[in-house]
């Protein structure tokens, strides 16, 4: 897929991101005069925080070793591993050398220091190795192997043009790439305020007042009759026009936002083409912010809630838009039951005589959480569900379990992710262990993964000596090709002192 569709792809996405995350930051209007358009972006906000706080009340010890993490220099160790017992692997003598083959990885991060470091070792299929070390700081990456003496070192000023050189023409001849970068979280709580207080007053301000009403209605959610308020907010068809076009030439616009999503796209995707994307995605806001005036909104938008106190118990949304000729109809419709042990969702999304529907749970227990989330099709046995069942006493333990249909009817596979951990003020202790199960041959008993985690804060980390290096960088394209041939020479060497059988051929 091009950068140019992949711009299309999530424009809509984006959208709604930056209002969701604009309307979070409404908390400093609440002191104006009570209107229907302050109320439903109000119930809205409220709505949100609902569920920043299930997530942060279910993952509070977790977010604060985070917030460790990137506060402190911090030393991780993993130590992955596998349980195997499955005959035809045995037969073969496959699952003895799975069992006892283990990799660890050592890792230091000082985000404030910029630097970052990850030392390998481990046994695998019989063959031990150790010494492959890998490093990041703001200027360079390096790498060194347990056959050579060197550490392969790029410079961040170098790093362009040798990418140029090993695959031409990937990057813009001018693109600046900046190791910086990864030590920088694009969604830092800086960067999270900026977009509130910026989307914040360009909603109040887009959105028009007339398009707001309030009423009381008294209605049943569950078993229950409440006195709500219903909130409804009305778009036409010229409404959703300007509105998205304003909010497209706004962002296209956002030269800090841009920094953002560059930031995001660099870090994340293969290609290393940040620049271009951000530079291609402007281009593509600001044509769709005059192409959205010929896009077709027939019915345009009503949305619809009713508020209870501090939750929506119930929402209805209905519009439409014309592709390619038809017109595509969209609705939602749903409800949220509030009691003593947590809430209920259950909600349906239709489409054009076809809907999904969303079933949730979030539940306090005892000692912990049981939560929920199911979806199913209409007429349809396909379910995707996702649970998560977490208790909290000596230790924390979690269990996630993942549910989704195969390509056989009626047949579901389940993913399952155990996890025990302990957390204090400087240091982590976790036990991971992932596993299938798909009712019949794959069981946690034939295959199973293991990673354990042990973690603490350090005073600073420990920065290898390098004074012994080969500049990529700095090498013509016969050099590289004359390292890399020896480099291959020292591998085959290593592997057949080390390799069992190796300097015998297979």
């Amino acid at each position: 897929m091009g950068s140019k569709s992949k711009i299309i792809l999530i424009l809509g996405i984006l959208a709604g991101l930056l209002l969701l995350v604009g309307i979070g930051g409404f908390a400093a209007y609440q002191f104006f005069m009570n209107t229907p358009k302050n109320n439903y972006l109000l119930a809205e906000k409220d709505e949100i925080d609902y569920f920043m706080e299930v997530f942060e009340e279910r993952f509070e010890s977790e977010l604060e070793w985070y917030e460790q993490t990137q506060t402190n220099a911090v030393e991780m160790g993993y130590t992955v591993t596998a349980d195997v017992n499955d005959p035809s692997l045995n037969e073969m003598g496959l699952g003895q050398m799975i069992n006892q083959s283990e990799v660890i990885l050592q890792t230091q991060l000082d985000n404030e220091n910029e630097y970052s470091s990850v030392d390998m070792s481990g046994n695998i299929a019989g063959v031990s190795f150790e010494d492959i070390f890998a490093y990041l700081d703001e200027d360079t990456a390096g790498i060194t192997f347990p056959f050579i003496e060197e550490y392969i070192i790029l410079n961040e000023a170098d790093a362009a043009t040798f990418i140029n050189t090993m695959e031409p023409e990937a990057m813009e001849e001018d693109t600046e790439v900046d190791y910086s970068d990864f030590f920088t979280g694009s969604l830092s709580e800086e960067n999270i305020e900026y977009i509130q207080d910026e989307y914040t007053s360009f909603i109040r301000q887009e959105l028009p007042d007339d398009a707001f009403s309030s009423e009381s209605e008294d209605i049943t959610v569950g078993d229950d009759e409440i006195s709500a308020e219903k909130l409804t907010m009305e778009l036409s068809e010229t409404q959703i026009q300007e509105f998205l076009s304003s909010l497209y030439t706004k962002i296209a616009d956002d030269e800090e936002l841009a920094e953002m999503i560059r930031m995001e796209f660099t870090m994340n995707a293969a290609d290393m083409e940040g620049e271009k994307f951000i530079s291609d995605f402007n281009e593509a806001l600001r044509e769709e912010a005059e192409e959205v005036h010929n896009r077709e909104f027939p019915d345009g938008l009503t949305s619809t809630i009713w508020s209870d106190g501090d939750h929506i118990v119930k929402r209805e949304l209905n519009g439409s838009f014309v592709d390619s000729g038809e017109t595509v109809p969209i609705e939602i419709a749903g409800e949220k039951v509030v009691s003593d042990e947590g809430e209920q969702f259950n909600y349906t999304i239709s489409s054009e005589g076809e809907s999904v529907d969303m079933e949730a749970a979030f539940n306090e227990t005892e000692d912990g959480f049981s939560d929920h989330v199911e979806f199913s099709e209409q007429n349809s046995s396909s379910i995707f569900a996702l649970s998560m069942d977490k208790t909290s006493v000596d230790t924390e333990q979690t269990n996630f379990q993942l549910d989704f249909p195969t390509g056989f009817e009626g047949e579901t596979v389940s993913l399952f992710w155990d996890m025990e951990g302990t957390y204090e003020e400087d240091q982590v202790s976790q036990t991971h262990t992932l596993y299938a199960d798909d009712g019949t041959t794959v069981t946690r008993d034939n295959f199973a993964l293991n990673i354990d985690v042990e973690g603490s804060t350090l005073n600073e980390v420990e920065r290898p000596e390098t004074e012994n290096t080969v500049d990529l960088g700095s090498m013509e394209e016969s050099e590289l090709e004359q390292y890399f041939n020896e480099f291959g020479e020292q591998f085959t060497e290593w592997m057949g002192t080390n390799v069992p059988g190796m300097n015998q051929g297979f």
